[in-house]
């Protein structure tokens, strides 16, 4: 792959070219974690800050219940408006319900108001992979 085509105005737009470029350059058949090592290194080479694996504690009236960790939270370092996402990467077949559902919650303990899916689906015996990365937005109100 050559370099990032510049101008990407919005924090979105270089989650969703970063995940493009990943999955054109690796292809099909990667461990999630390989994926998330290589998109990692697609934030930094468009200046993205990050935070990976973000220890969430949920709670329940005021109690810990447990932990959770977010892949990634990104942010730029932009003085006008600072923007974060939460990111969940995924390597499966396709996204489903579950998997497009488990953002929500560490999106609302950390009070972020989107969160991105990124899926890099993967190849069965019986199904090819897709050929275009998968993504999903959900936002909060």
């Amino acid at each position: 792959m050559g370099e990032y085509k510049t101008g990407f105005a919005s924090l979105e737009d270089k989650i969703r070219v970063g995940a493009e470029y990943v999955y054109q350059a690796m292809g099909v058949g990667h461990r999630e974690q390989i994926y998330h090592n290589a998109f990692i290194f697609s934030l930094e080479e468009q200046d993205v800050l990050y935070e990976k694996e973000r220890v969430v504690n949920f709670e329940y009236h005021g109690r810990s219940v447990g932990y959770g960790k977010a892949d990634l939270v990104v942010w730029t370092n932009d003085e006008v408006e600072e923007e974060k996402i939460v990111v969940e990467l995924k390597a499966v077949t396709e996204i489903g319900q579950k998997e497009k559902l488990q953002v929500i919650p560490y999106m609302r303990f950390l009070n972020i108001k989107k969160g991105i899916v990124i899926n890099f689906p993967q190849a069965t015996k019986s199904k090819s992979a897709k050929e275009e990365v998968e993504i999903h937005v959900e936002t909060l109100e």
